[in-house]
This record gives C-alpha cells, sequence and structure tokens, in this order.
C-alpha cells in the first residue's frame, strides 16, 4: 500500500468520525430546543434599537433593521430623482429594557442635486439625516461631508447629537465625541 494511499485512508476516517460527531451534537441540541418553551416576541420587534453603551454623557444605539431599511428606500428615491434628501429620525426610550423605538423618519427635498438645508424643526431632534447622492460606478465612491453639513453639525450640537449622510456606500456619520 502506498503512502499516499495511507493518508487518503486516515483523511476519509477522521472526516467520518467528525461528522458522526457532528450528528451527535446536533441530536443533542435538537432534543434540548425542543425542550424550551416558546416566547412571544413583539411585532414591532424589528422596529427597536438596541442601547449599547450609555452614561451621563451620551448613548450609545445600534439602530433597527427596520429604520435602516427605511433609510436605504430614502437613498433609493435620492438617486430615482435625483434630487438631495434632509429628515430627522424621532425615537422615544425604554430605559427598563434598554430599547429605543424609533418613528418613522421624516423626509423632505427642495427639488435640488447639490443641497438640501434642514428646518430648525429637524435641527431640535438628536438624529438628523441628509442624502448624497452618488453616482454608480465599477470602483466604490463615497463622499466626504461638505464645509455646510459640518457647520450645520457643529452649529446645532447638542441639539443633533448624530448627523447621518446616507449614500450608495451606507451611512457616514458625524457624532459628538466622548470626552
Amino acid at each position: 500500500m502506498s503512502r499516499a494511499e495511507t493518508v487518503r485512508r486516515q483523511t476519509a476516517n477522521r472526516r467520518r468520525v467528525l461528522e458522526q460527531r457532528r450528528r451527535g451534537v446536533d441530536r443533542t441540541v435538537n432534543q434540548l430546543a425542543n425542550q424550551f418553551v416558546r416566547l412571544n416576541v413583539r411585532r414591532d420587534r424589528y422596529n427597536l434599537g438596541t442601547i449599547t453603551n450609555t452614561n451621563n454623557r451620551y448613548m450609545t444605539v445600534r439602530l433597527s433593521r427596520l429604520l435602516i431599511d427605511r433609510l436605504k428606500e430614502i437613498y433609493t428615491r435620492t438617486w430615482s430623482q435625483r434630487v438631495e434628501y434632509v429628515g430627522s429620525i424621532p425615537f422615544t426610550v425604554n430605559n427598563t429594557r434598554n430599547y429605543v423605538r424609533f418613528n418613522q423618519p421624516t423626509a423632505r427635498t427642495n427639488q435640488q442635486l447639490a443641497s438640501v438645508t434642514p428646518t430648525q424643526e429637524e435641527l431640535t431632534q438628536y438624529i438628523v439625516y441628509h442624502t448624497h447622492p452618488v453616482p454608480e460606478h465599477q470602483t466604490p465612491l463615497f463622499t466626504y461631508p461638505s464645509e455646510p453639513d459640518l457647520r450645520a453639525y457643529i452649529a446645532n450640537y447638542p441639539a443633533v447629537q448624530a448627523n447621518l449622510i446616507l449614500e450608495n456606500q451606507g451611512v457616514l456619520r458625524h457624532r459628538s465625541s466622548r470626552n
């Protein structure tokens, strides 16, 4: 018997043993899972953000899947209509469960491609966003915040805690420092 044949046989035996162990583990996990009581999961679970960190100066929140999908829809409108959108993302906090319930983001445009200005009401919200239409390209393109973007954020801090920029590569965010 050749060395190559021996190595092949040993490899096949190892795979067979590992597969039997995996089946045994899978069977055990399935038996344990069948013993659990099923929980009623809230219907709005996809619209709840999670508070990941908080102290007396700031709160870090993971955005909900539904909110991200809504922001993607707004960016899609930006791209198809060739106009910038601006809006805010109102939310309420439930401290007992560390959840943030996001409301429908506002969306407004002035029908211009290169600039859009938020209203004073939008600048009183903690989270403000606007879109940057970026053309599709073979290489990933992204945008930097413009000078008016940075000026608006700085001028309205601390009322505005996060200034999101929606673009084709995702979300770029400005946020306050954690000093």
